[in-house]
């Protein structure tokens, strides 16, 4: 239930203005459990795939000399620092069914959602431009 906001819809209310009551006898729902389940498997996935990746690429300096590969070597960082900085918040509001953690870290939650989700959609499309340009100028693949 909303506590703070108000009927009026041009109030200024950001998204972390909202002050929710807890209902700490109440259990996680199969909703949270299910979300709570997936956020966990899907951050467990991130943080060992990419460091995986991280680490052969790093430890095999052959593979540092291409461009491709540091294009690859910084997806991998852009999706570890996305586990690393937003799915602890996120849980944690899972598991309480509300935004707990105050107001800064929502908005800095938001800032590094935003910037990881920019620089690897960035990255992404830089590594389409090299696989589009490489092969015509290598005339081989």
């Amino acid at each position: 239930m909303l506590t703070n906001a108000t009927d009026s819809v041009t109030s200024n209310v950001t998204p972390c203005d909202f002050d929710f009551e807890l209902n700490a006898t109440s259990p996680l729902s199969t909703l949270n459990k299910a979300a709570m389940a997936w956020m966990t498997t899907a951050a467990a996935v991130t943080v060992v795939g990419n460091v995986a990746i991280g680490w052969i690429i790093v430890v095999t300096p052959s593979l540092l000399t291409t461009a491709h590969n540091r294009l690859v070597l910084n997806l991998a960082c852009c999706d570890l620092l996305t586990a690393a900085f937003n799915c602890p918040p996120t849980m944690v509001a899972l598991v309480h069914d509300a935004w707990v953690v105050g107001d800064s870290i929502c908005q800095l939650n938001g800032v590094f959602t935003t910037l990881f989700g920019v620089a690897s959609v960035m990255t992404l499309s830089v590594i389409s431009l090299n696989r589009f340009h490489y092969p015509r100028l290598d005339n081989s693949f």
